[in-house]
């Protein structure tokens, strides 16, 4: 390019740029032949002075399975070479996915189908993985036989030679039979008399689990079983199936995220007291499902109205809910459409304490910004309210 000085010379001429491009092939062909030759001593010497050139680094794995006992499924795990050796598939530079620890304890438990060795799932896919490649470790596993979670910690090594980095790599399985519950909700707590017959009881809950609950079908019914197969509190049945399964699921087929209804009645004791109903789901032969607590209370009154002290230790406490309430306006009368505030204070019985009185606990709430409306006073009493049904855990 000519200026007004004159010609100009070039920064790049074209001698510079081939011998700029000289020098990076030499460079690269130096780095080749040094990782070749160390790739070639790691092949064919065990030295442990070549393990400095061994390293990894992780870079993704698959989701964590959750299988059925038994089923199988492959995973893969992959690790970036960031060492100077090459990883050769056959030699003695093979890089090999091992089991931490070398334990054999998940091969021993089923996990283990067409691995290595029981603790080496596998070794790289690639015929060898040069530094900055990565290298994919694919390898089927088996869910064991007994449900539950399992940790399983992995990490390439060099048999013989050296572990690579410790990168808190974990294969997560979960040996799941797909039968999970939670408590939708359920009926009041009944009050009975002695020998009195209650109405029946129902307790909902919902299918969490990815299987079906079929009804009339062994090992998919899934039935409200009392915790434990406790058949103390089998005189209060009526109608169970068994002495230990108070109901079975009313709807033929219940898929997942539907709801189940379980329907019960229980015969009141002779003797009053407090009887806890402890309930949760089974399917009978295979599994319980999830325990949230259900307790079923059935209060057994004397003739006289009055509870006797319980006997159940864990429920000692325990008598039937009673309260009294006094409420207050302000301001005492209101015209037809205007605000008003009530307070209610609640007292309720507190626990025994060691004075001679009863003693009694007060809580107090109000209810700000309500309507009043002008009516005439009702000529006869309300009618009964409908049935209530308690959502959530109930103790």
């Amino acid at each position: 390019m000519n200026g007004v000085g004159g010609p100009t010379r070039s920064l790049f001429t074209a001698g510079g740029l081939i011998k700029a491009l000289v020098r990076v092939v030499v460079l690269v062909c130096i780095l080749g032949v040094v990782s070749v030759g160390i790739g070639f001593m790691a092949s064919n010497s065990s030295s442990p002075a070549l393990a400095f050139a061994f390293h990894s680094s992780l870079v993704d794995q698959g989701p964590s399975p959750t299988l059925g006992p038994g089923a199988t499924t492959t995973y893969t795990i992959r690790f970036r070479n960031i060492g100077i050796a090459p990883w050769q598939r056959g030699g003695k530079a093979q890089v090999n996915l091992g089991i931490v620890g070398d334990s054999t304890r998940f091969a021993d438990e089923g996990v283990a189908v067409g691995w290595m060795n029981a603790a080496r799932p596998a070794t790289t896919a690639e015929q060898i993985v040069l530094p900055g490649m990565i290298g994919t470790f694919t390898f089927a596993i088996r869910a064991p036989a007994t449900p539950g979670t399992y940790h399983i910690p992995l990490r390439p090594v060099v048999d013989g030679l050296t572990w690579l980095e410790d990168d808190k790599a974990s294969l997560v399985v979960t040996s799941d039979l797909g039968f999970h519950s939670q408590l939708v909700d359920q009926a009041l707590n009944p009050t009975l008399q002695p020998g009195q017959l209650s109405d029946p009881l129902t307790l909902r809950f919902r299918n969490t689990g990815a299987r079906t609950w079929s009804k009339g079908v062994l090992g998919q019914q899934v039935n409200l079983g009392i915790v434990s197969d406790d058949r103390s509190l089998s005189g209060l049945a009526s109608g169970w199936p068994t002495l230990d399964r108070v109901a079975v699921q009313t709807e033929p087929t219940v898929g997942p995220s539907g709801v189940a209804s379980f329907t019960f009645r229980v015969r009141a004791p002779l003797t009053p007291g407090i009887y806890p109903l402890r309930l949760r789901p089974v399917v009978d032969g295979l599994t319980w499902l999830e325990d949230e607590g259900v307790v079923t209370l059935i209060t057994v009154m004397p003739a006289s109205g009055v509870m006797p002290p319980v006997a159940d230790e864990a429920f000692k406490n325990v008598q039937p809910p009673s309260f009294t309430v006094v409420a207050s306006a302000a301001p005492a009368s209101v015209s037809p459409g205007a605000q008003v505030s009530i307070t209610a204070t609640y007292v309720t019985p507190c626990a025994p304490s060691r004075r001679a009185t009863p003693a009694s606990c007060t809580s107090s709430g109000s209810i700000t910004r309500h309507s009043a409306r002008a009516s005439r006073a009702p000529t006869s009493s309300p009618g009964p309210c409908p049935p209530a049904r308690r959502a959530g855990r109930t103790l």
